[in-house]
């Protein structure tokens, strides 16, 4: 092992391609075992890949990280609305066939016949039964796109917009929907946030937890304390006075070792020292279910704790409201 050249170099040479690529590799999210997330870098979430009046597609602008070859990263930028229409491109003569619309780039160095980077289409077979194609070493997918036999133009195509984001190193990725949670498993404390509910998470223990707001808090010396309770410490000798947050959770519950348990509730701002005790009062109405028992607790900590109902096997959606001291 050796050390890379910085980035900048002073060297007249300039910077290796392998070592610049690695170096970006870290300024990017990653995977617990140093994988780099490659994805798009959104500055919105419309769709990316759209139809047009002819047999071709129009990819919007966008920045990407894409990984020609790991362990290295790139970054490729598409300045506005790209047309791609490949030619000969057209509907199969029957039934229909998945293709995949993608981006990737290039370097002679790694065998690649430009340095430039490309767009591309990888068709399927057509089949009653269709299968999604494999892509080029080192492709982005874009969008997936199914193309019937009575298609002439790609408005009346089925686009699935299927490409994932990413982010910097420490900043939210989005994720569509569970699947993508479940399948990215980042270090203990990144950040992501689902596009489909809009909950925000953390990663805790090699697992995620609903990321919630510390609602009202309280804080000695503080001029503005607009839902807080604020113990004099002239009164109540504790260091930083105590400190009262409140929040509300409503979740789907997981059943194991006989118990049914909540997400595990992190709060934005831990408590400075400890968290003394946590009291939740369930909720009721639908979609929710009241609780069949008490709610009690398996981890209590400073910026942390989670709820379960003892000697529960029936997983459903339930709320509590909550209130936590500390200090």
């Amino acid at each position: 092992m050796t050390l890379t050249p910085s980035l900048p170099t002073g060297s007249p040479a300039g910077l290796p391609l392998r070592a610049e690529r690695r170096i970006w590799a870290g300024a990017v999210a990653r995977s617990a075992d140093g994988t780099p997330r490659t994805g798009v870098l959104p500055a919105r979430l419309d769709p990316l890949v759209t139809g047009k009046p002819s047999m071709g597609y129009n990819i919007a602008e966008f920045v990407a990280v894409t990984s020609r070859s790991l362990p290295g990263v790139e970054l490729v930028a598409n300045d506005g609305t790209f047309e791609l229409a490949p030619p000969g491109y057209a509907a199969p003569s029957a039934n229909s066939r998945i293709d995949v619309i993608w981006v990737r780039s290039r370097f002679a160095e790694f065998g690649d016949a430009s340095d430039a980077p490309e767009f591309g289409i990888t068709k399927g077979a057509a089949s009653p039964t269709p299968a999604k194609p494999s892509l080029p070493a080192g492709a982005l997918e874009l969008a997936v796109a199914e193309v019937k036999a009575t298609d002439t133009t790609t408005q009346t195509v089925i686009i699935t917009q299927s490409v994932r984001y990413t982010a910097m190193a420490g900043g939210s990725v989005p994720l569509r929907n569970r699947m993508e949670q479940d399948a990215w498993a980042p270090a203990d404390g990144s950040l992501a946030h689902r596009i489909d509910n809009g909950i925000h998470l953390v990663r805790v223990g090699g697992a995620w937890a609903e990321r919630v707001p510390a609602a009202h808090q309280g804080r000695r010396g503080s001029a503005a304390q607009p839902a807080g309770i604020e113990i004099p410490t002239d009164t109540v000798q504790l260091p930083q006075g105590v400190i009262v947050k409140t929040g509300t959770l409503v979740a789907g519950t997981t059943v194991s070792f006989g118990n049914e348990y909540f997400p595990v509730v992190v709060f934005d701002t831990p408590f400075p020292n400890k968290c003394l005790s946590v009291t939740a009062n369930p909720l009721t109405g639908d979609p929710i279910t009241k609780a069949t028992g008490a709610i009690g607790f398996d981890t209590v900590a400073a910026n942390r704790f989670r709820a379960l109902i003892p000697e529960s096997s029936n997983p459903w959606v339930r709320g509590f409201t909550y209130i936590a001291v500390g200090y």
